[in-house]
């Protein structure tokens, strides 16, 4: 009798190739940014994890799957406001470069097992 195994490897597992991000966001003045939507997504392989700010500004980035673990990598980040609804839109607080990665010009690097904390104070509108 032959027995085959068959392995599969699902990142993020226990395999010590993820680790974990939370931080806050702040404006430059200190006040916290509030409900806003932070995405960071890996530049080579497209892997992604986003949050959303609590009242304090406070996020932990969270994969598509809910896990605080994600893979290891270089992340290029956005800051998106949640300005409310059509017919009560707030003004944005901060600048619309954080609406998109590649004009942000936030990033980090994320190594396998590391705990990093993010704090990003952004520019005002």
């Amino acid at each position: 009798m032959t027995v085959v195994v068959l392995g599969v490897a699902i990142p993020g597992c226990g395999d010590g190739s993820t680790g974990s991000v939370e931080g806050q966001i702040t404006r430059t003045d200190g006040a916290p940014v509030v409900n806003a939507r932070v995405t960071a997504r890996e530049s080579e392989t497209g892997s992604w994890a986003s949050a959303v700010t609590d009242d304090q500004g406070q996020f932990e980035l969270m994969t598509s799957e809910s896990s605080a673990q994600i893979p290891a990598g270089e992340y290029q980040v956005s800051v998106v406001e949640d300005e409310g609804d059509w017919d009560h839109a707030a003004p944005p607080t901060i600048a619309a470069k954080y609406n998109t990665p590649t004009t942000s010009g936030l990033s980090f690097q994320l190594d396998a097992g590391e705990d990093k904390n993010l704090d990003l104070k952004l520019d005002p509108r």
